[in-house]
């Protein structure tokens, strides 16, 4: 009876421990799965982009089908482009999505308005985050409106950068407690990174195809 209590007891520890293996292999390939479907989602991401370049669509469709795609895989009630003209001091909204609802400004807003603070990370090429924009005293009336009206407040900015040369902003908001993670900020970075590319070419494009077209006109 002893000798069958002690097989007995080492069974079931053997069979404890390979229960705990088993559920470590399972979290371990669910995890990967996760891993592996956020990285074909952020590939998918990044080929729209790319057919919305080769399609020659507006920076505006563009931006918009960017700004629906990565809402997917970075869940977040605002998702917006912001374009900068540091000669006139001035950002503009190329295109925002709010909860689904789309929309541009009408009105620019100075680049104080938007915050000298986080163009300054962004022309370094580096991200701008914040949990709660409200304790930071570099808050700007902008920031605290969109508290206000919308409840965001934590903020991912990241640069839209071409040639080395800052051009816009990505700009992801969500409510309190809901920090943006370094998974996030590595997604979104890539898909600014080709966003300011397809931006840039179409907008290339987009010039030359009027000039020629003014051409066309002179010389008929």
């Amino acid at each position: 009876l002893d000798r069958f209590g002690i097989v007995l007891r080492e069974s079931l520890r053997a069979a404890l421990m390979r229960e705990g293996q088993l559920k470590n292999e399972i979290d371990a390939r669910r995890q990967t799965e996760a891993a592996l479907k956020q990285s074909t989602e952020q590939l998918e991401i990044l080929h729209e982009i790319d057919r919305s370049l080769l399609s020659a669509r507006s920076p505006h469709e563009i931006t918009m089908g960017a700004l629906a795609r990565i809402k997917q895989i970075i869940p977040c009630p605002r998702a917006s482009v912001t374009l900068f003209d540091f000669d006139k001091n001035a950002g503009s909204f190329l295109a925002a999505n709010l909860e689904g609802a789309t929309f541009i400004a009408d009105e620019a807003i100075s680049l104080e308005q938007f915050g000298l603070h986080v163009i300054d990370a962004l022309r370094k090429n580096q991200p701008w985050v914040t949990d709660d924009i409200l304790t930071d005293p570099r808050a700007t009336e902008l920031d605290r409106q969109l508290a206000d009206r919308y409840g965001i407040r934590a903020w991912l900015y990241l640069p839209l950068l071409y040639q080395e040369r800052l051009i816009g902003s990505l700009n992801l908001g969500r409510g309190a407690g809901e920090p943006f993670t370094a998974a996030d900020t590595e997604i979104a970075h890539d898909v600014a990174n080709q966003l300011a590319i397809a931006l840039q070419q179409t907008n290339l494009y987009n010039a030359l195809q009027n000039e020629l077209a003014e051409r066309k006109r002179l010389i008929t």
